[in-house]
Parts: C-alpha cells; structure tokens; sequence
C-alpha cells in the first residue's frame, strides 16, 4: 500500500547497517564492503545514481534526496566479500539486493543478516515504527509439532525457522493465543485446555482442561488473557470469561448473530473481531466492556479473501499469509485507516501452516 508523497524540508532517510563486515555472515564469505546506489524512478536502467554511499563497518548514516524532488526513487545494495576457502582465498564476487519504489525520504532501510541461504537481507520502514511492539505467533506444522516465532517491532525474527516447544499437537482442533505464553487448545474430545510456557519450556506439558463441550462450537479466537469467543452453527456469536483462576464468569454468551454467512471470523485484540465477506471485503467489529457492539460489520478494506491464513495481535495489528507462503503485516489506526507502509513482506515460507492457520498471540 505505496502512497504518493511529495518531498518536504527537510528530508533524510535513515540506513541502518546491522551486518558484521569483516566476520563471517556465511560459513564461507566475509564482507569488505556494502555500496549503496540511490536511483531516480525516472532512471529503469540504474544509469545514473544520484548519490553513493558506502559502508565499511556497522553504523547509521543519513542520505537527503536533491531538495525539492517530488519523484520516488530506489536503493540498489551490493555486498562485496571475500570467500575463505582455500585456494579461493582473496577472490572478490558480489550480491546484489535492491529496494524499489521508494516513496520518500521519511522512510528508513535497514541490513541485516539473513538465514545460512541468503547474504543479507534489506527491509524498509517509516521512521515511525509500524509495529507498536514486539510480536508473537504460534503454527502447527505438517508434522505435529508445535512452532513458536518472535519477531521485534520491526518484523524481524530472531530465528526464522521457528522454536518447536511441543509435540502431538496435530491432534488439536483449534489454537489460540494471548501474550505472555499463554495458549489455548481444543482437543478433539471438545475439551478446552490451557497450556503456559516461558521461553518454549510447559508449565504441563499435558495442559489444564478448563471447560468441555467446544466440538459443538467454532472457536474464533483469544481476545486477551480470560476472553475467548466461538460461533454456532447458526451464525451466534458467543463469549467467554475467565478469572485468573480459570473460572469461568461468563460462559458462551450471545452477544451477536448474523455471523453464519462470513467465510473467516478471527479476533483483533481486545473486544475486538475482524470477518471477510465472501466478497473479501475485510469487515471490523468492536464492542464495550458490557458487550455492546459499538462497531458492527464495518467495511476497513478489501481483497483479503485470497489470504490462506488471517489474525491479529490486537492494536489494528494483522498478519496475513498468501497462497505462495508470503507473511505480510498490515496496521489500521483508530480511525480504521490503514497506516502507510501496511502489507510490508516480513516472511516467507509459512504456506505450511495446516488447517490451524498461524496464530498471533492477543494483547
């Protein structure tokens, strides 16, 4: 979601350098030197940079576009590096890795090493950080294995790869989630259960059943630690709530209906909920702490009925996966606008998330 900019005065853009130039980023390669080449949108052919820089080391410096330039323009990125194997030893070769279509110099790009199959990695992001925080997310993979990420408020994660902090959970049902380690599962007995980790590690292993009967429901999701919400089969939205001690104060109230003819229901946080019509049209739904919806089906975007998988952590804050495995990260401000810079790549490879989607842990 590019919007057109103009240039203001003044403007900069912020590069960050985060790669070990003179250690090894690979088993085989040591960097010497990473150019930065700054082009015009009205050059296709990179002839002509407007400015080059070029780092030697870790740091951060800032670039300033002519003044008074209206056009977008991109960064062409060439790592340089010297291989340390044997008799290649000395032999200089070079990656390339390009940002395009930039829209203006209030944007920062940022380098940083990349998994053992790449070199480096290059994001971009508005000098106002479009994550509020740092996030969590939770898959079942093919095998059974439960896989939990952590990425920083930029969407970067500390292992691509996932941790695997349980076993047999392809016997679930449904997953959800809520910050602090907390995750809910429903076994196919219809048993609701509770598990609490710190760092991968379960309180027990086995969980904690804190309610039965959820095969005779659709659980939508995790609103916050205590607050859950399902659907019946004839489109009745109800809600739970538990105390800190697992006991349930309010258990499958109705607090909303009309939900049966909606493809994807998921929940966005606290007294939150998000759907997508049938249409892919993405509606918000909001209520107050008395269950009384405020928001009811409002229309906040459209073409997300092509996504795989949907959720979000609260905080307008939602990732969606496509088809191909891409992971993409949008963000609405209270006015329910999408924030510049929302559908931002921040993974691959998460087409294997199975019929439990990926699951973002609610604030």
């Amino acid at each position: 979601m590019i919007e057109t900019a103009v240039w203001c005065d003044p403007v900069r853009m912020q590069i960050v350098n985060d790669l070990k130039i003179y250690n090894e980023v690979r088993f085989d390669k040591k960097f010497d030197e990473l150019e930065l080449l700054f082009f015009h949108e009205d050059d296709p052919l990179d002839a002509r940079p407007f400015t080059t820089r070029f780092f030697f080391d870790k740091g951060t410096m800032i670039v300033r576009p002519p003044a008074g330039d209206t056009r977008r323009y991109r960064v062409k990125l060439t790592g340089s590096y010297k291989t340390a194997a044997g008799a290649q030893q000395g032999r200089i070769s070079t990656v390339t890795h390009s940002v395009g279509n930039l829209v203006d110099a209030t944007q920062m790009i940022w380098i940083g090493p990349a998994s053992s199959e790449q070199d480096f990695v290059v994001k971009t992001y508005r000098t106002t950080d479009l994550m509020l925080n740092d996030g969590d997310l939770y898959m079942v993979n093919p095998a059974g294995e439960l896989l939990a990420y952590h990425h920083d408020r930029h969407g970067d994660f500390g292992d691509w790869k996932g941790k695997v902090i349980g076993s047999a959970w392809g016997d679930m049902t449904w997953i959800g989630a809520a910050r602090g380690g907390s995750i809910y599962a429903v076994s196919r007995d219809g048993q609701l259960r509770y598990y609490h980790h710190n760092g991968g590690t379960f309180d027990d292993w086995n969980g904690r059943v804190i309610g039965g009967g959820w095969n005779d429901v659709q659980p939508l999701g995790v609103g916050r630690f205590g607050q859950l919400y399902a659907l019946k089969a004839n489109g009745d939205l109800l809600y739970y709530h538990h105390d800190p001690s697992f006991n349930f104060d309010i258990s499958g109230r109705v607090i909303g209906g009309n939900f049966d003819g909606l493809p994807r229901v998921f929940t966005g946080g606290t007294n939150c909920l998000y759907a997508i019509n049938p249409g892919g049209d993405l509606l918000y739904y909001y209520h107050d702490d008395s269950l009384v919806f405020v928001h009811s089906g409002m229309r906040i975007g459209e073409g997300w009925g092509a996504f795989t998988s949907v959720t979000s952590s609260g905080n307008g804050e939602i990732y969606a996966v496509e088809p191909g495995g891409l992971l993409r990260f949008y963000r609405h401000d209270v006015d329910k606008k999408f924030m510049h810079g929302s559908s931002a790549e921040i993974g691959n490879g998460w087409g294997g998330h199975g019929p439990l989607g990926v699951v973002a842990a609610a604030r």
